[in-house]
């Protein structure tokens, strides 16, 4: 299929042009320029002041995945006997890193019990699957997945904090927050330390500050049409029926999930895409090989004929409404396969 005019609801999407232009702007961003660690000093500040954080306390990397290792890595070896306990509906690399997994409910909100022994509780501020929101506070030092979070809501305390900057429309690039005040020890082999705060390309650290300027203006302007918009989604699957709309109440509204009894979860992204929509399904730490999502079985929901919708926050009111009309006969025809 052309995929030219697809409208991108999945993780992936082409940078905006304002974002790709502070990536590769020879005027502006100069490699060799003396004004560069000013320019670099603004996009961390920039960013720093988003994450509620100062910017010595900002180290950027390569991916997401490696900032989610190295933060917890470095929280294991910071402090005798701390124990990551992390929400079941954790990142697959979060869950790896962990000493020990929570159970959720149903609407994806860690089941958790203070304990005597130094704990760091991990979580998904904003599930990037669901987008359960899981604020409660608990009596720990906390760590938060903020990737789907930043930009969107008001962040609560933190000790620690990672996150994936193209799930705010930057390229790959991951960010980790350390708070000055946290145990923390280098957890690669290295004479210094000292872990760096930066590690990866600064054109990318400019490029994710552009995106997120961007993101927090959209996310601003649009959030109550969208979150009109889930409303009417959760609507048609409760008019179509067999259908398990995972999305709870207490969400973001521009991410989307139910499963679609009767129905295959390829089946449907195929379908869709036929009608000139990307969307995904099943785990989206292996969205490509549709694999059942540990999300969806974590709080005891339907996992065949699963589709997510990050639904971006530009999106025109006609595609809105586009998506809600092709919808019940996409459904129609994947369930008579």
């Amino acid at each position: 299929m052309n995929l030219d005019g697809l409208k991108r609801w999945g993780q992936q999407r082409p940078l905006r042009p304002e974002v790709a232009a502070a990536m590769r702007n020879p005027a502006e961003y100069d490699p060799f320029s003396t004004n560069m660690s000013p320019l670099l000093e603004e996009a961390t500040s920039g960013l720093a002041a988003s994450l509620k954080a100062m910017p010595d306390e900002i180290y950027f990397f390569g991916s997401g995945r490696l900032a989610h290792q190295i933060v917890l890595a470095g929280a294991l070896k910071g402090q005798a006997n701390r124990e990551v306990w992390a929400s079941a509906t954790s990142r697959s690399e979060i869950l790896a890193g962990a000493t020990r997994h929570l159970p959720v409910d149903r609407n994806g909100q860690a089941l958790f019990e203070a304990t005597p022994s130094p704990t760091l509780l991990s979580r998904p501020l904003v599930n990037g699957e669901s987008g359960a929101i899981d604020a409660e506070v608990h009596p720990v030092e906390q760590h938060f997945d903020l990737s789907h979070a930043v930009g969107i809501l008001d962040l609560p305390e933190y000790s620690l904090a990672s996150l994936e900057a193209h799930a705010f429309g930057a390229p790959t690039l991951g960010i980790a927050v350390i708070k000055r005040d946290f145990r923390f020890a280098e957890p690669l082999p290295t004479a210094d330390p000292k872990m760096p705060n930066l590690n990866t390309s600064e054109s990318l650290v400019f490029a994710a500050a552009k995106a997120l300027a961007s993101h927090i203006e959209l996310a601003k302007s649009e959030y109550a049409r969208l979150e009109n918009f889930k409303s009417q989604v959760k609507q048609l699957c409760d008019e179509l029926g067999d259908i398990d709309f995972v999305t709870p109440s207490n969400s973001v509204p521009h991410l989307i999930s139910f499963s679609v009894l009767y129905a295959q979860g390829e089946e449907l992204a195929r379908e869709y895409e036929r009608h000139g929509f990307q969307v995904e399904s099943g785990s989206a730490c292996a969205a490509s090989r549709y694999e059942p999502s540990h999300v969806l079985v974590a709080m005891g929901r339907l996992t065949q004929g699963n589709v997510r919708l990050h639904v971006p926050f530009d999106a025109t009111d006609k595609d809105l409404k586009e998506f809600l009309e092709i919808t019940p006969a996409v459904i129609k025809k994947v369930r008579e396969l």
